[in-house]
């Protein structure tokens, strides 16, 4: 066990640093495991995994409903806000994730406080000083990779404006609001 909480951070910040990926890939598994065991969250799942493929990719143009004009953009916000309407007000498949997540999420956590990591190797020289392989970021690699997933996320983020229907964005224009 840790000896204090300045020990118990630095063996997070190593162990998270080795085992991100692993981490990761038993939450995944656990996620998985979860779904499977509910056949209805397998339906609920898979029915809104073609939706999001027929709008994405199959029909893939301008849709045009009562002289509105929804571009592909708005479409998918449409299709992600049906999805979080089926997964967390209809149904339970977004509790049961979340709760197998958070277990998992706890789990990596713990493991990668308790357990000690190894020593590094005398010319194995980390981008972190020294004391591990990886990127600056406070974790190393693995972080320095979610950190750049979250920049590309709210880089798209940024393009609000073309989400609206192109008269509503025709009508704000001459209204003078620019989003």
């Amino acid at each position: 066990c840790p000896e204090g909480l300045g020990d118990a951070l630095n063996r997070f910040r190593r162990n998270a640093n080795d085992f991100g990926y692993n981490y990761a890939f038993l939450c995944v598994v656990a996620s998985i495991l979860c779904v499977i065991t509910s056949p209805f969250s397998v339906f609920i799942i898979a029915a809104l995994t073609m939706a999001w493929g027929y709008v994405m990719y199959v029909r893939a143009s301008d849709f045009h409903f009562n002289g509105y004009v929804f571009n592909l953009r708005a479409q998918g916000v449409l299709t992600f806000l049906a999805s979080f309407l089926v997964l967390v007000v209809f149904t339970d498949v977004s509790s049961t994730l979340i709760q197998t997540w958070t277990g998992g999420v706890f789990t990596c956590v713990a493991h990668a406080c308790v357990r000690n990591p190894e020593p590094r190797a005398m010319n194995d020289v980390g981008g972190d000083g020294g004391e591990g392989g990886g990127g600056g970021g406070v974790v190393g690699g693995f972080t320095d990779f979610v950190a750049e997933s979250g920049r590309s996320l709210g880089g798209a983020f940024g393009k609000i404006g073309e989400l609206m229907p192109t008269r509503w964005s025709r009508e704000m224009d001459k209204m003078g609001i620019n989003l």
